[in-house]
């Protein structure tokens, strides 16, 4: 009977999101989408280069903090980092391909990464089909404009990357079907867009996420809606306190959150 309700509320929520769907079809694409040709999820709410700055300060003062109280304030060796975790739901994505030269990865739901410089000679080695998962990047010198990492799990190599372009519509793409702001609490499933109708329809039950309320990710996470299409990465970094997924808003300019579920 629960699992019936659940099904049924999935329904409402997607309901509503398809007329959303619809609103957002036209609006002005993300400036790093202009070259593509296809449907994209874009960025439709941009966050102001102050506070991108304020959230990027307060990552570093709690990532010190926690290694304070953890290890003395003793940093964690980086082979230590980059290894394939546990692979947790939606969290484990499939190269569809890399440029000719390795500066950009695109996944299955068409999304594509571009690769720092340093590293795009490691992701042009890579084969399609390899399984990768996106987790912060937590290089040592990592470069700040470069938010995530691309893990190879096969090779367990990883490469700093920055989301440039939004998953392909006609793909199935993770989406917020239900978020509580007073709790931190969201639903995300798997969708599909009918291309006749425009109407969007869960492809499964979903995921409860908790959002860690850390400072930063608070400041990411109240500026999320319904309908929010999202890239789920795992949270591999030094102490996770039990927040192991990372959430990227591909709506709200790539944002990210660390959430239990």
């Amino acid at each position: 009977m629960k699992k019936h309700c659940m099904t049924l509320a999935l329904a409402t929520y997607l309901a509503i999101g398809a007329s959303l769907v619809a609103e957002t079809g036209n609006r002005e694409p993300h400036a790093a989408s202009t070259t593509s040709q296809v449907a994209r999820e874009e960025c439709t709410r941009p966050m102001a280069a102050k506070n991108k700055a304020k959230i990027h300060k307060l990552r570093a003062k709690e990532a010190k903090q926690a290694q304070r109280a953890h290890g003395k304030g003793k940093k964690q060796p980086p082979q230590l980092r980059t290894k394939a975790v546990n692979v947790l739901p939606y969290t484990l994505h499939t190269l569809k391909s890399t440029s000719s030269k390795g500066s950009s990865v695109e996944i299955e739901n068409g999304a594509i990464f571009t690769v720092y410089d340093y590293d795009t000679k490691t992701a042009g080695a890579w084969k399609e089909g390899t399984p990768l998962q996106v987790t912060p990047n937590g290089a040592w010198f990592s470069n700040s404009n470069y938010e995530f990492s691309i893990l190879n799990c096969i090779t367990n190599e990883s490469v700093q990357a920055k989301l440039s372009l939004g998953p392909e519509k006609q793909y199935t793409i993770q989406r917020i079907i239900s978020i509580n702001k007073a709790t931190g609490e969201l639903i995300i499933a798997s969708t599909i867009i009918d291309p006749k109708t425009g109407y969007t329809y869960a492809t499964d039950s979903g995921i409860r996420f908790m959002v860690s309320t850390s400072s930063a990710n608070w400041n990411n996470f109240i500026t999320w809606e319904v309908n929010d299409a999202i890239i789920v990465g795992t949270n591999n970094s030094w102490f996770t306190w039990g927040y192991n997924y990372m959430l990227i808003n591909v709506t709200a300019d790539a944002t990210w959150v660390t959430a239990s579920a």
